[in-house]
């Protein structure tokens, strides 16, 4: 009778023991069924037997899940940064058992590795361990997609559930670097009615310029270079230009502008450096003087000083000689060796009296000393019997008291790479700002009348303006001349002294800049190790 009530009993509860043994099925419970098979009556052992085989039936279904679930850490969706640090992991948990290796498959970003918590990798799609982990930086942007499937034993063997588990991570494009500048805007002091151009350059990272005057945004000013034509005293103040994208904002070095009625600066040395060859490849050199009247002018060619200055140049041209013509009846002027002219004394002097020094007795550099009416002269630099060489041509103005001065030069010469590059240069000598326009022309030279052939020119001329004294700075770059934005008013100002309008889209390039009283120097030069004939010019704007 004892025996049916507790058939009874058992019979009643056995809903509840069932869940309770599935409660049990993660603890040690089943390891002490031999114990209870002791202790309990056969009916009631014979119950729990049958529930437990009932409960571990549906473990081994499940296999490696025990009908628990997949999780990652973090929870998804999973997005992040192309190059940056990124994190996640995964793994089964409520299990009865832990999984021992994993079936990867799809598209994991590129730069993430795939370890697990023994310190496994993954390969050939596999991989052994409990927690596999996800980290690095990915590269490249993009929806990546991947399943993970869990084995019970290494090496993809023994019980799975069969259910891939989908991945997919999102990497969106990397933020850009924060913007650094490159070149700073300088103060400025310049005449009532000059023009004034305060520039500033960042890095290649996409961003937005914006100019401020006293701490005021000017508004539509968001060009490498803010342009103002006819200052007056309004435009005094202090100019900031802040440059911005999505990591940040950085903001130039402050410039002031101020005015010097009474003040005055000139070109007072026209320079330029480069590679003279033979035939059409000779340099040569276009110099105005503006005004009334005529200058003394110093004209130097150094190849032998070039050789041994210090350091010395390589390639230096041994032997130059040069021919200066001008128009108006003007008599053509030539040297080879400077020290076989007729005013030998005079010209060492005035190299002393502009700064420079003489060169070496006997040597075989060319020097002119002349007077030049007001106008338009070219010099043309060659090679004694055909030689080829770097040469510095350089104009001193040696009369400076005088109203006429010095406004131009323009050479024409090839520009290649290394010790080949283009340099000119220049001297402005006074107590306010100058503004210049420097241009390195290539491919606007074609189709002129006895210009080079296309595959004659420097295809892409870009220059770099340094300041070289009293401090060695770089001040700008252009490689294209749109590229500093304001393009209407700088094809204004090349009008205005002369030049060409350089067409729109074309890789000419050009600085149009106000500069401290000063020296300076313009390498030219084209991209990577390309070479060809380009024209080189300097400007007086005002």
């Amino acid at each position: 009778m004892r025996y049916w009530k507790i058939k009874l009993a058992l019979v009643r509860h056995q809903t509840a023991i069932m869940l309770l043994l599935v409660l049990l099925h993660r603890s040690p419970f089943f390891r002490y069924i031999s114990h209870f098979n002791k202790s309990l009556s056969q009916p009631l052992v014979r119950l729990v037997q049958n529930v437990s085989i009932a409960v571990a039936s549906l473990g081994a279904v499940q296999a490696v899940s025990g009908a628990t679930r997949f999780s990652t850490q973090p929870s998804g969706p999973f997005e992040t940064r192309a190059e940056e640090n990124f994190s996640m992991s995964f793994t089964v948990v409520g299990s009865p058992a832990n999984p021992a290796s994993w079936l990867i498959e799809g598209n994991v970003p590129p730069g993430l590795n795939v370890t697990s918590n023994s310190g496994n990798t993954l390969s050939q799609n596999s991989l052994n361990g409990r927690v596999v982990i996800l980290s690095g930086s990915p590269t490249s942007p993009g929806a990546y997609s991947f399943t993970a499937q869990a084995y019970k034993e290494e090496n993809l063997q023994g019980d799975t559930d069969g259910i891939k588990n989908p991945i997919t991570i999102t990497v969106i494009q990397a933020l850009p670097p924060v913007p650094e500048i490159l070149s700073h805007p300088s103060s400025l002091s310049v005449r009532p009615g000059a023009v004034a151009i305060f520039s500033v350059q960042g890095n290649d990272t996409p961003s937005t310029l914006q100019w401020f005057k006293n701490n005021i945004p000017i508004p539509g000013e968001n060009s490498e270079s803010l342009i103002m034509e006819n200052v007056d005293a309004a435009a005094i103040g202090t100019y900031v230009a802040s440059i911005s994208n999505e990591s940040g904002t950085v903001l130039s070095d402050p410039a002031t502008l101020s005015l010097n009625a009474i003040g005055s600066s000139s070109l007072v040395n026209i320079a330029n450096r480069g590679f003279v060859g033979t035939g059409d490849d000779v340099m040569i050199v276009g110099l105005t003087i503006a005004g009334s009247g005529s200058k003394r002018i110093l004209l130097r060619a150094s190849g032998p000083a070039l050789a041994n200055a210090n350091p010395p140049v390589s390639g230096a041209l041994a032997d130059p000689t040069m021919l200066v013509v001008g128009s108006g009846g003007f008599e053509p002027l030539s040297n080879d060796n400077w020290s076989e002219d007729a005013n030998t004394a005079e010209i060492e002097s005035t190299s002393a009296a502009v700064g420079v020094e003489s060169f070496a007795p006997g040597s075989k550099d060319a020097a002119i000393l002349a007077d030049f009416p007001a106008g338009t002269y070219g010099a043309i630099l060659s090679g004694a019997d055909g030689a080829t060489g770097v040469a510095l041509v350089e104009a001193f103005d040696a009369d400076t008291g005088a109203p006429i001065r010095l406004t131009n030069l323009s050479t024409r010469c090839v520009a290649g790479d290394g010790d080949n590059v283009v340099i000119p240069g220049f001297v402005i000598q006074g107590n306010v700002a100058k503004t210049v326009i420097i241009r390195g022309i290539g491919p606007n030279l074609i189709g002129q009348s006895g210009g080079p052939t296309a595959d004659q020119v420097l295809q892409n001329p870009n220059m770099t303006l340094f300041q070289t004294f009293p401090v060695f700075r770089q001040v700008t770059f252009n490689e294209d001349w749109e590229d500093s934005g304001n393009t209407d008013t700088i094809s204004n100002l090349f009008q205005q002294v002369g030049a060409s309008v350089l067409p729109e889209g074309s890789v000419d390039s050009a600085i149009v800049a106000t500069l401290a009283p000063g020296g300076y120097g313009v390498v030219t030069s084209g991209s990577g190790s390309d070479s060809g004939i380009c024209l080189v010019e300097v400007f007086e704007v005002d």
